[in-house]
């Protein structure tokens, strides 16, 4: 953004856009006192009355591209603990965890899984509701014939890292 600046820059000072510097906002020829500052320079980009439409396109923009040398793929998990009454298949939520293995979060900003969490705790309340109260009878009646639960991993992040961050989702069928 800044090379294309030195070029209008250029134009508007009638000077060479190697000659133009650029410190603190505004552009300035190189060893005099003519100078432009930025906002001038990006309303002459938009604004085109006096400008080379031969030589630069309008406007102010820059994009880039980022295409990683390899890829990444997040893993994670979500453990949702129910209890279900055998009696009335009532279900109550006791515990719900999820843990997201995302290596160095360079943006903490874009680590979130609190969308995970809603389309989890959603699909979870839709399955149990679609369920009728002897489907989660026999559930219960599984899960309790699988014996005791074991104890809990201990959670362990190594320094650095963050168990966090966005994850797709898929449905189950």
């Amino acid at each position: 953004m800044i090379a294309k600046g030195k070029k209008i820059a250029a134009h508007l000072l009638e000077a060479a856009d190697t000659d133009i510097e650029f410190e603190n906002g505004v552009f300035k020829v190189a060893g005099t006192d003519k100078s432009v500052p930025f906002a001038s320079v990006s309303l002459t980009a938009y604004v085109p009355h006096n400008y080379p439409l031969d030589k630069l396109e309008p406007g102010l923009n820059e994009t880039a591209f980022y295409d990683p040398t390899n890829f990444t793929y997040p893993a994670g998990t979500h453990i949702c603990e129910v209890e279900i009454d055998p009696d009335t298949g009532h279900v109550e939520v006791v515990k719900y965890t999820m843990v997201g293995d995302f290596g160095t979060v360079i943006n903490p900003l874009l680590v979130d899984e609190t969308g995970a969490l809603l389309v989890d705790a959603g699909a979870l309340d839709h399955n149990l509701r679609t369920m009728s109260d002897e489907d989660l009878r026999s559930i219960w009646r599984y899960v309790r014939s699988l014996g005791p639960a074991g104890e809990p991993a201990p959670a362990y992040v190594p320094p650095g890292q963050m168990p966090a961050g966005p994850v797709v989702l898929f449905p189950g069928p």
